[in-house]
């Protein structure tokens, strides 16, 4: 990608003489250090070839940079982490496998976790030495998090938790989880939940693998069938466990909207690439092509936008702001119908699996439709948008 047509961050919030330095570092450390061969398919591969481009990183300075150095963090501000990310992005770097870990629990567990906590885990997240997962959603519950049926009920000097969570990522990998559960009665919703550590070594824990439509088993269902944790695996106060949920969320979609439009604007970029190869030039695109084309990039570059935006907020006050929603629900939606357009100009051929395997353009539209239910459903982004963005009565 060119840099010059592309400065990212430093063209919105003008970086100063340090971040200069430090996105020059990280501009002139990548090229040497990018992994030399391709992605593999199959999901163990592709977690494990992630692992260790999470540890190449770790190594030359590059995870949790904004994090306490105390803990294997660097000290530095939000703005050096957006930096990262957006040279990363501009890079096409791959993700890093253990990114629950890295982007949402360690900066969680900084914010609201124990000393004990902090210590134990962060230096290991940060190093890749600890895998981590998170279980928030539920069958029945679905994105309503307030409705969590998982129960954590206090025994003697801990916690005894019984439930069933959904759309575990990458939890076959995992050794340690963070669970959201009720810890008190089911009508008082929110107010009645905590969130606790727990390892997925512990008796009583079950990784059930979920078979994706691409044909891979990224997603697993965790269940905890009578499963004994100390009172130290309490994250926060107890009853107090949707203050950290929202903390860790809001983490989620703090600086994630950076890569998620950088990998957004390298599919589009990567469309209209092989749609005028296949057209012969520019020129030749049909015009509901182009207008449909253009219509994307518009989108696209309009939650760049809010992604800088977002940054921003981040920097004034360490809080996305109600833009969040916003922006997940415009990704959603749009990763979702790009991949769909070019599943339906490649034809009948696009949409055959290769090997049982969804690749390419098809495995983007799967992916997609995941984008719009992950995380917090379109329907739920809609209704956080009206409530506490537009202040309706939703």
């Amino acid at each position: 990608m060119d840099h010059t047509a592309d400065e990212g961050l430093a063209s919105v919030l003008i970086d100063d003489a340090a971040r200069s330095e430090f996105r020059g570092r990280l501009r002139e450390w990548l090229p040497e250090h990018l992994p030399r061969t391709p992605e593999p398919d199959g999901v163990e591969d592709r977690f494990w070839w992630r692992h260790a481009w999470h540890r190449t990183l770790h190594r030359g300075g590059w995870i949790g940079v904004d994090l306490p150095a105390e803990l294997g963090g660097h000290g530095l501000d939000v703005l050096h982490r957006a930096i990262v990310i957006d040279e990363l992005t501009a890079a096409d770097a791959p993700p890093i496998a253990n990114w629950v870990g890295v982007e949402l629990v360690a900066p969680t567990l900084v914010a609201c976790g124990s000393a004990d906590q902090r210590a134990e885990h962060v230096p290991a997240i940060l190093d890749g030495r600890s895998v981590w997962c998170q279980a928030f959603s539920e069958p029945e519950a679905g994105s309503d998090l307030a409705a969590v049926t998982t129960r954590a009920t206090p025994d003697g000097d801990g916690f005894v938790l019984r439930g069933r969570k959904r759309w575990s990522s990458w939890s076959r990998f995992a050794d340690q989880v963070l669970v959201l559960a009720r810890t008190g009665s089911a009508e008082a919703r929110h107010k009645a939940l905590s969130c606790f550590v727990v390892p997925l070594s512990h008796p009583g824990v079950s990784v059930l693998p979920v078979p994706m439509l691409y044909g891979d088993a990224e997603e697993s269902d965790i269940v905890f069938d009578d499963v004994r944790v100390g009172a130290d695996a309490l994250v926060g106060q107890l009853d107090r466990g949707w203050s950290v949920l929202m903390t860790s969320l809001s983490l989620a979609r703090g600086l994630s909207t950076l890569t998620r439009v950088g990998a957004l604007r390298r599919a589009l970029a990567r469309l209209i690439s092989e749609r005028i190869e296949a057209c012969g030039s520019a020129a030749d695109l049909p015009p509901t092509e182009v207008i449909a084309l253009t219509d994307f990039h518009a989108r696209a570059e309009a939650l760049r936008g809010l992604a800088y935006r977002k940054v921003a907020d981040l920097a004034a006050d360490g809080v996305p702001g109600p833009v969040a929603s916003t922006e997940k629900l415009l990704w959603g939606e749009l990763s979702r119908q790009v991949a769909d357009h070019a599943v339906l100009l490649g034809g009948l051929d696009a949409l055959v699996p290769s090997g049982g395997m969804a690749t390419g353009w098809l495995m983007e539209l799967y992916r997609g439709i995941g984008n719009a239910i992950e995380g917090g459903t379109s329907e739920i982004q809609r209704t956080t948008i009206a409530r506490h963005v537009l202040g309706l009565p939703a």
